[in-house]
């Protein structure tokens, strides 16, 4: 038996591929995916491309994936994830290439480990949502790049474009990225001097391809302009808000604030150590213009650029979270790249220490925090299923309806899959600011400020009530007996 296929790439990449297949299967449904299986895949063609109704939750290409699978499949939540598994293959299968082609070893295979242990990343493979999907189709796109950067083909130029375009249509903060392909694709193109039949190509394949990417997102982003529809982000800066979100949700703790400035920080200065000694490397500047560690630092430059552009031009927001989670695999390319630059032995070995002990740092942090059950960014909706099941079979037994009250986060969650349990009644408008009659209350308990929503406010301390599950870990609770306390 031929058992060369057994390497490093490949027991790594099944592994994290039977890991993101089994959560696919096994998380509850969440906030988001209940919304776009509710509200946008069923509408029609027309009104999914022309964002109708509008919210920039509707991922265009993800819907219409969803849409298009569903005319063959059950219109279940696993099939709804299938676009975003396979999107987890593509970007393993690219991580894969890059990793064995364009990188020393070990440093290919300490990037294709990096760009694969981060549990937040792996969340969104594992979801109904248009992230995976964006940077499965971006990361393909990088390769391609680095591919048309050897051959300079003008086909293979456009197709790096057309997977950055078809990113772009999966979650549009990826347009970000379109502006840094645009300029590798033409500035590469200069490699070998001036050629115009090549330029022309080019420049007509991806004047072309700008205009179809700009025929799609035209009344979509319109429309999301006039109703201020890109409302997820923030303005503290680049740094603070698109890095150290991107570093604590990484970490699965989005209140850890001084933990993640120490690991950012920590991270950033590696960075900066590793561009430092790659550049000693260099014979030449036409040697360093046109390196594959230039090209990676272009797709990682231009799109922080645009987006700080964009916020002190246009009063956009700086992505944050999983709008900014795009830059994680382009972050981990641009470490991983600079390091193997280096020329020297003891660099090298400065460098690969580094590597190692990050991806120690990266493997146990996913081993410490991955699990089988919730997301990071819905944490809330973690265990909606098993609560609904358990006051299910209570009502059965009982011969009962009961009503369910919550918070307003459970809203879509709990209406997505409240028709699978016939003696429950969902009564959406409950709010312990005000009265709850329902029978059983679930409430969280921590804050989420970035959408207006305070779970540690003292309103709920106006009730009497009896605890009847409760997962602390999560901040969440299921209440019955509510009444309000007697005052003086």
């Amino acid at each position: 038996m031929n058992l060369r296929f057994l390497n490093f790439y490949t027991i790594t990449g099944a592994l994290f591929f039977l890991y993101v297949l089994a959560r696919a299967i096994t998380v509850g449904v969440t906030y988001d995916e209940a919304w776009t299986l509710m509200d946008f895949v069923p509408i029609s063609v027309e009104h999914i491309l022309s964002c109708n109704p509008c919210d920039a939750n509707n991922h265009i290409l993800n819907t219409l994936l969803i849409k298009w699978l569903y005319l063959f499949t059950p219109d279940t939540l696993f099939w709804a994830r299938v676009p975003n598994v396979l999107a987890f293959l593509l970007y393993i299968i690219v991580g894969h290439k890059i990793g064995k082609k364009y990188l020393p070893q070990p440093f290919g295979q300490l990037f294709f480990l990096l760009m694969l242990a981060n549990p937040f990343l792996l969340d969104f493979f594992s979801l109904a949502r248009g992230y995976g999907l964006s940077i499965g189709l971006m990361m393909a796109s990088v390769l391609v790049l680095l591919q048309f950067r050897d051959s300079l083909s003008w086909k293979q130029g456009v197709a790096a474009l057309g997977l950055a375009s078809l990113a772009v249509l999966a979650n549009f903060a990826l347009l970000n990225f379109w502006f840094g392909a645009f300029f590798v694709l033409h500035f590469f193109a200069l490699k070998e001097g001036f050629n115009k039949a090549l330029t022309m190509k080019l420049l007509y394949g991806s004047l072309l391809m700008s205009l179809v990417l700009l025929a799609i997102m035209y009344e979509p982003v319109r429309k999301l302009l006039i109703q201020d529809g890109f409302y997820f982000g923030g303005k503290m800066g680049f740094y603070q808000e698109t890095i150290n979100t991107l570093t604590r949700y990484s970490l699965y703790d989005p209140d850890s604030a001084t933990m993640s400035k120490w690991v950012s920080g920590i991270l950033t200065s590696i960075l900066a150590i590793s561009v430092f000694l790659g550049l000693r490397g260099f014979s030449s500047f036409k040697a360093f213009a046109f390196s594959k560690a230039t090209l990676i630092s272009c797709l990682v430059g231009i799109p922080i650029l645009s987006n700080i552009m964009q916020y002190v031009l246009l009063d956009t927001l700086y992505l944050i979270a999983r709008t900014a989670l795009f830059y994680f695999p382009l972050l981990v390319a641009l470490l991983l790249f600079w390091m193997a630059e280096t020329q020297k032995p003891i660099y090298t070995a400065i460098n690969i220490g580094f590597g190692v002990l990050i991806a120690m740092a990266f493997t146990g942090n996913l081993l410490w925090v991955g699990g089988f059950k919730k997301t990071i960014t819905w944490e809330f909706d973690a265990y909606n299923k098993e609560i609904l099941t358990n006051l299910q079979m209570q009502a059965q037994a009982e011969n009962e309806t009961y009503t369910i009250g919550a918070v307003r986060l459970y809203i879509r969650g709990i209406l997505y899959q409240i028709d699978d349990f016939p003696n429950l009644r969902y009564i959406p408008e409950q709010n312990v600011k005000d009265s709850v009659t329902t029978d059983y209350y679930i409430f969280y308990n921590k804050d989420l400020p970035r959408i207006g929503y305070f779970g540690r406010d003292k309103n709920i301390l106006k009730y009497e009530m009896d605890t009847v599950m409760k997962f602390p870990g999560e901040g969440i609770y299921v209440f019955s007996n509510f009444k309000k306390k007697e005052t003086n």
